[in-house]
């Protein structure tokens, strides 16, 4: 009987060790890799009608063409843009004026031409 409760003990114990030993193995296998995010892609440039496009939902002003006039919400997006605008032409709430995108090179040349007007300001004042 001694010898019963013995081996039965034995066995609890090994039973026990690989039910252990099979979690820590599963703990060591790798996590899959996760997959990674496809590359962000520079918007699509949207359509605009000479006389105005209005946009719902609204698109970033990197999406509209170079030379379009666009109004935007609280947020910084385009929510009407036009590629023609009228003389004294509002945007569509009535008080706001539309702004002009201008190309990345034209904006950096419009930079540089500011930091030389400052220079030579100071350089002026300082003689």
């Amino acid at each position: 009987m001694k010898k019963i409760l013995v081996l039965a003990g034995v066995l609890a114990l090994v039973l026990a060790v690989a039910a252990c030993g099979n979690t820590q193995k599963q703990e060591e296998t790798p996590a899959p890799v996760a997959e990674q995010a496809a590359p962000v892609e520079a918007p699509a440039t949207v359509e605009v009608a000479p006389e105005g496009t209005t946009f719902d939902p609204p698109v970033a002003v990197d999406q509209l063409p170079d030379g379009a006039w666009y109004c935007t919400d609280a947020n910084g997006m385009v929510t009407w843009a036009a590629t023609e605008l009228a003389e004294g032409q509002l945007c569509p709430d009535g008080q706001t004026q539309p702004m002009q995108k201008m190309a990345a090179t034209e904006e950096a040349a419009e930079g540089h031409d500011e930091a030389a007007e400052t220079t030579e300001e100071g350089e002026h004042e300082g003689h």
